[in-house]
């Protein structure tokens, strides 16, 4: 169970390592388009919505400032986890007793179980939210064919998964009483 627990925090660092490489990348490349798409339109060569360079903007800040996005959503859900962009959260995996995973009762198994895997809930849930930016960025332009509904699903799901310490207590405490 000690490497499952492992191989999830390893997994979580490396999705922790690429998202601040992709908010960087994405959100410098959606501002220099957005701004060469203003210069195309001014001159009349422009053949894009004259909104979405300036949705471009928007979602390009919201990337460079994406733990500012993360520690909103997150004290929304009442979470005292906070997100930085400066450096690495580093994570150690909870060593694994076997007389204290299983639990008393099955929802303190269940809390134990989610408690070891946090680190990778919470890289997931942010490289959801990441997505859902991206996502909304492709709606702008024309890529994307779905609805904006879609959108609004993974931002909210992404930020649930990244709290589902704070979430499944509640959840657990429903169903027990």
């Amino acid at each position: 169970m000690q490497g499952f627990v492992n191989l999830a925090v390893d997994i979580g660092h490396v999705i922790l390592i690429m998202i601040p490489l992709i908010c960087y990348l994405a959100g410098s490349g959606f501002i220099i388009g957005s701004l060469w798409s203003i210069y195309r339109i001014t001159r009349g060569h422009g053949r894009e919505r004259p909104w979405t360079p300036i949705v471009g903007i928007f979602i390009g800040s919201a990337l460079f400032s994406f733990d500012q996005v993360l520690n909103a959503a997150n004290a929304t859900l009442g979470s005292s986890h906070t997100a930085s962009m400066s450096g690495l959260t580093s994570y150690t995996a909870d060593n694994v007793d076997p007389s204290n995973i299983v639990g008393i009762t099955p929802q303190e198994t269940w809390l134990n179980v989610i408690t070891l895997f946090d680190p990778f809930f919470w890289a997931y849930g942010s490289a959801i939210v990441l997505w859902s930016l991206l996502e909304a960025k492709g709606q702008a332009q024309g890529h994307r064919r779905h609805s904006p509904s879609r959108i609004i699903v993974h931002f909210v799901f992404g930020v649930i998964l990244l709290n589902t310490d704070v979430i499944a207590p509640a959840i657990m405490s429903h169903f027990s009483s």
